[in-house]
C-alpha cells in the first residue's frame, strides 16, 4: 500500500459480506489451527458469506466496521465487535457458546472443541463473578441469598424496583441471582495482507473504544501472538493466561498460542441494564 493512500472507515452492509469473507480467508491463509477448525476457507466461501450476512442483518449486538482505500474503493480490512450490554444478550451469547458445534467442514472437530472450550473457560474466568442480573424462575430454593439481602441486591442493580421489599420477600424462592459481567468482545480483526503493518488494524480497534468508554464495560479479545501488539497500543493488557493448542495432536507442528487480553474502561461504573 502506498504511503500516501488514504483510508476511511464506514459501517458495513450485508452486501459487503462476500468481500469480508474473502479478506478473512486471505488474512488467515497460513493459520494451521483455523484450517483444522474450519477446513479450507476458500472452498467454503459461500457458507462463510452467508453466516456473515445473516449476522450483519440479524444480530443486534454486532458492530461491523470496514476500512476502505479511498483511491481504489477497495475494502481492505474490517472488524467485528459484539456488545453484550444487558442480561438478555449476555445470557443468549453464553448459551450459544456452550452449545457451539464444529462445522461440517472441520478437518479436526476435536481441535475446534478444544480451542473453543478453552477460550470460553478463560472468558468466564476473567469476566464472570459479580451479580449484575437476575431472573424470576419457578424453582424454589434456587436463591443462595437470604430474603433480607435480595432487595438490597436487586435495588443496587436496578432490577424489579417497582416491587416493594415485602413483595420481594414473599417471592424470594422464585428469584435467582445470576453472577455475570456484561462485556464487549472483539470477535474479528482482519486486514488484507498487502495492507498490513500500515496502522489500519489499530485504527479499526480504536474506532470501537468510544463505545467501550461510553458503556463503561470491559472489552475482551483473544489475539494471536503477533496481533497482540495492536491491542496493547489500544489499552488492552495481556492477562498472561494463554490458550495453547498443541498442533501435533492434530497432525501439525508446534504450539498455537492464543493471547487473552482485557481492556477495562477508564470509568468503572458500567451502565448495566437488565
Amino acid at each position: 500500500m502506498p504511503a500516501s493512500t488514504k483510508i476511511s472507515y464506514h459501517p458495513v452492509s450485508s452486501e459487503d459480506a462476500p468481500v469480508l469473507a474473502r479478506i478473512h480467508c486471505d488474512a488467515f491463509a497460513d493459520d494451521i489451527l483455523m484450517d483444522l477448525m474450519y477446513g479450507d476457507h476458500h472452498s467454503d466461501l459461500k457458507n462463510i458469506t452467508k453466516d456473515l450476512s445473516d449476522t450483519i442483518i440479524a444480530d443486534s449486538t454486532a458492530r461491523f466496521v470496514k476500512a476502505v482505500d479511498d483511491k481504489s474503493g477497495e475494502l481492505v480490512g474490517w472488524s467485528w465487535w459484539n456488545i453484550y450490554h444487558n442480561s438478555e444478550t449476555h445470557l443468549a451469547a453464553a448459551a450459544a457458546a456452550k452449545d457451539l458445534a464444529p462445522p461440517n467442514t472441520a478437518i479436526s472437530p476435536e481441535a475446534f472443541l478444544e480451542y473453543h472450550r478453552a477460550t470460553h473457560a478463560k472468558r468466564e474466568k476473567w469476566l464472570s463473578g459479580r451479580p449484575v442480573a437476575c431472573k424470576l424462575c419457578p424453582h424454589p430454593g434456587s436463591l443462595p441469598y437470604s430474603s433480607s439481602v435480595v432487595p438490597m441486591l436487586l435495588g443496587k442493580i436496578g432490577i424489579v424496583r417497582e416491587m416493594g421489599k415485602a413483595a420481594l420477600q414473599k417471592r424470594v424462592h422464585s428469584v435467582r441471582i445470576i453472577s455475570l459481567t456484561l462485556e464487549i468482545v472483539l470477535q474479528v480483526l482482519v486486514v488484507r495482507p498487502t495492507y498490513q503493518s500500515q496502522g489500519i488494524g489499530t485504527q479499526l480497534v480504536k474506532i470501537g473504544i468510544p463505545e467501550i468508554e461510553a458503556l463503561g464495560l470491559p472489552a475482551w479479545v483473544e489475539a494471536s501472538s503477533k496481533g497482540s501488539r495492536i491491542y496493547e497500543h489500544c489499552g488492552f493488557r495481556d492477562l498472561e493466561d494463554y490458550v495453547d493448542i498443541d498442533l501435533a495432536k492434530y497432525g501439525g507442528n508446534g504450539i498455537r498460542r492464543g493471547v487473552c487480553m482485557l481492556r477495562n474502561p477508564s470509568k468503572q461504573t458500567s451502565r448495566i441494564r437488565g
